[in-house]
């Protein structure tokens, strides 16, 4: 294990919660190292007043009892500056957390100089998925015991450290000499930290250090027949559950060679990249928010002064010399400052300047910002293809909404007086008008008030220098603005994270729809089968079209409905890797606590969403993991999951995806149909279990099976039509009879409750009992 000549003292804690003050540390370790070599470890069980959560007894196998008699965290305090006597580097993997908690027990670290390891991993390690501590550990083979405590922690976290240091020291000394001279604009630990780099002798730049590139398609492409339906009647065609329908649409359009200009849209094209690859003759069209703009770059590169997150992805610019955010590995609060500081703009010239063929590939999101350019319009002939497009209503949502993410805005704030005094004075505002509630629909009389139309002057005479800020101001400044209230939802949103949105979205997406694309331009829609008489949300009643329905329904999945729903049962008795969809964070929470030390003792690998990390670590050690594996989430993350083919053995639906009632967006769009149930939220819930059986698809194994156990299929009268919609996926050999499907009918009107729900504001209750 080589290790810069330094002092540093590597630490980790094991706490109750998240948020300093309001949770404790229950556990502190620490490795002192100097000279390359370690010269003392230590560790410690902390008492506090009170019991320690059951998840937290679960996550760190540190019981309430286990703290009886231990000292208080002051009474180590004075142990931990004598650690810290000679001014060692403090290191720790998202070592910010764990300061912040220290301080919250009364020992300010925050002037101390330190290096963040899931940071500096992130510079040299590209090819990983995660830079969680528990995969790096498993991919690295690091000493990572005693598990789930912290001197495991600071051991496998002092290894990786080791690691990033022998991959730094294969940089030649271009590079060298360049993160030395960067490092001297940036917080003190990485200043020392890179400048013990002793002289570079490599001549080539390392194999790691290798941008990725786009992958090629497949050229065994079955042809689609896809012809541009006259203006303002839209073209239906039914979409498989096979991965490989996109890259033969792909194929098709290059085929034709019509004159047409081809916008094939996509949800998320990022994953469609990576999961279908890119077809000769198709141009991919970044969207600005990761596009990198060289004007932007270049004065942010020129900045005085540099922040941890700015530094490392300062450092990653120069060494991956990336055009867009998927040419280098990012991190953490990275994002922020891309997106603050380095993101292109709609309509700048790094957008606009991109290369594109008469066949395009881009997200939703972009090809609906066009729509509203008039010259759009005006430059030949085109013909809009938009992939799940049950997705629409939501995409177009988020396309010509208008948001203000305040943790970018903060970011993009530092080292500007003005700016952050605006920014304190806007959460200010948001505080007072949220009034401690995490969802807060914003009123006339917010907007009227002293404080907002003091936010709006000062909002006027602000001077932003960097576009991306610019555009958020737009965005804001048309938040504020009392009369944008009319026809859309305008609202503030806590996160879980303490993340603070503002937003306002249209009310009436299928109107947006129709003026700004159906009524302009020949439009195809991808749609899942038989939900052409369901898409009421995205098409306005009356609209013509013409539905292309698939002859066969290739890449079938097993889908069973067992009459015993012992979820218990198949948890306890889990094989191969399972992914297991729940209702939401708490029913996970539950059963972590009830299953992950006997699942351990069985040597079966439990992931659990919010308790694992985000979805990418998740991924990364789902795929890692041997099996047995079980994996926790909602559908809604299930839907966004990007795992390779042959990965999964079992699909377990036991929650029914339905939409939550109370949803900011959801509730108030409802409040327009007749029925809510059977117009609205019931066809959203066909179009989600689509959607999963897709994803699932994707990536499962030729003998995996999807098993639905949610009690409502055989409790609600709903539940035969769900069962027979999901039944026409069912391939032959399994459970499930393939001859037996729905019809479309009884799809569009299925049998419910007696009851109608209807807008009523005394209603609502009654409509929430349906789900």
């Amino acid at each position: 294990m080589q290790l810069p000549d330094l002092s540093l003292l590597v630490l980790d804690t094991e706490t109750t919660g998240f948020v300093p003050r309001t949770h404790r540390i229950i556990e502190f370790a620490a490795m002192k190292i100097q000279g390359g070599e370690m010269t003392k470890e230590y560790e410690q069980l902390l008492g506090i007043k009170g019991e320690v959560p059951p998840h937290i007894e679960v996550l760190t196998r540190i019981r309430t009892e286990d703290l009886a008699g231990k000292p208080v965290f002051s009474s180590i305090a004075s142990t931990i500056e004598d650690m810290l006597s000679d001014d060692p580097i403090i290191v720790g993997q998202n070592i910010g957390f764990d300061i912040g908690m220290i301080k919250g027990e009364g020992l300010d670290l925050t002037d101390r100089p330190w290096i963040d390891t899931s940071m500096l991993a992130s510079l040299v390690f590209p090819e990983l998925e995660s830079y969680s501590l528990g995969y790096v550990s498993s991919v690295l083979s690091l000493n990572h015991t005693p598990k789930h405590r912290a001197l495991g922690d600071v051991r496998a976290t002092t290894e990786l450290l080791a690691r990033c240091w022998e991959r730094l020291l294969e940089l030649p000394k271009q590079e060298r000499d360049l993160l030395i001279s960067l490092s001297t604009k940036g917080p003190e630990g990485y200043k020392r930290f890179f400048a013990a780099l002793p002289e570079s002798s490599s001549p080539t730049k390392p194999m790691w250090l290798t941008a990725p590139a786009y992958p090629s398609a497949s050229k065994n492409n079955t042809i689609v027949e896809l012809t541009a339906p006259p203006t303002k009647e839209i073209s239906l065609l039914e979409e498989p559950l096979g991965a490989s329908f996109l890259s033969e649409v792909l194929a098709s359009v290059v085929k034709k060679k019509d004159g047409v200009r081809h916008w094939v849209a996509v949800k998320n094209l990022e994953a469609a990249i990576h999961r279908t690859g890119i077809p000769d003759g198709v141009s991919v069209l970044v969207p600005p928010h990761l596009l990198i703009d060289p004007v932007h770059q270049e004065r942010f590169l020129a900045q005085q002064e540099f922040t941890a997150d700015e530094l490392t992805l300062a450092i990653k610019l120069h060494l991956y010399k990336p055009v867009k955010q998927a040419d280098m590995p990012i991190h953490g609060d990275e994002r922020h400052v891309f997106e603050g500081k380095l993101a292109a703009k709609w309509g700048s010239d790094a957008y606009l300047s991109q290369e594109l063929t008469d066949v395009i590939l881009l997200d939703h999101r972009s090809l609906l910002k066009h729509l509203h350019e008039e010259e759009f319009a005006r430059t030949g002939t085109h013909h809009m293809i938009l992939d799940d497009a049950s997705m629409l209503e939501d995409t177009a949502t988020k396309a010509w909404g208008w948001y203000v993410n305040v943790s970018s805005l903060r970011a993009a704030s530092i080292g500007d007086t003005q700016l952050t005094k605006f920014t304190d004075l806007l959460q200010l505002w948001i505080e007072k008008t949220r009034s401690g509630t995490d969802l807060r629909y914003i009123v006339g009389s917010d907007l009227l008030s002293r404080e907002a139309e003091g936010l709006r002057t000062q909002l006027a005479d602000l001077h932003i220098e960097h576009e991306p800020v610019a555009s958020m101001m737009e965005h804001l400044s048309a938040i504020l603005n009392p009369d944008n209230l009319g026809g859309r939802i305008v609202y503030i949103e806590v996160y879980m994270d303490g993340g603070q949105y503002l937003n306002s979205v249209p009310l009436d997406i299928a109107t947006e729809l129709k003026n700004a694309l159906y009524d302009r331009f020949p439009t195809t829609l991808l749609i899942p089968p038989q939900s052409d008489k369901n898409l009421h949300a995205i098409l306005p009643r009356g609209t013509q079209t013409q539905v292309t329905k698939q002859s066969s329904l290739e890449s079938r999945v097993a889908v069973c409905f067992p009459d015993n729903c012992d979820l218990e049962k198949r948890i306890e008795s889990c094989e191969g890797k399972t992914i297991i969809l729940v209702s939401g964070k708490r029913t996970i929470e539950d059963m972590y606590i009830k299953y992950a030390e006997d699942l351990e003792k069985k040597n079966v690998t439990l992931l659990c969403q919010g308790l694992s990390g985000g979805q990418g670590r998740m991924q990364a050690e789902f795929l890692a993991a041997p099996a047995p594996v079980l994996m926790l989430m909602t559908p809604w993350m299930y839907e966004g999951l990007d795992l390779p083919p042959n990965s999964v053995d079992h699909l377990v639906i036991h929650a029914l995806p339905f939409d939550h009632p109370s949803h900011a967006v959801i509730s108030r769009r409802s409040e327009r149909f007749q029925n809510a149930f059977i117009e609205y939220s019931f066809p959203r819930l066909l179009h989600r279990l689509f959607r999963l059986l897709r994803t699932f698809a994707r990536h499962t194994q030729p003998s995996g099976d999807v098993c639905v156990t949610d009690t409502r299929i055989a409790t609600r009268d709903y539940g035969k039509d769900i069962k027979g919609y999901l039944e026409q996926f069912s391939r032959k050999g399994s459970t499930i009879k393939e001859e037996k499907t729905v019809p479309s009918e009884s799809i569009e009107k299925p049998k419910l409750v007696k009851k109608r729900s209807v807008k009523k504001k005394g209603d609502e209750l009654e409509q929430q009992t349906l789900f």
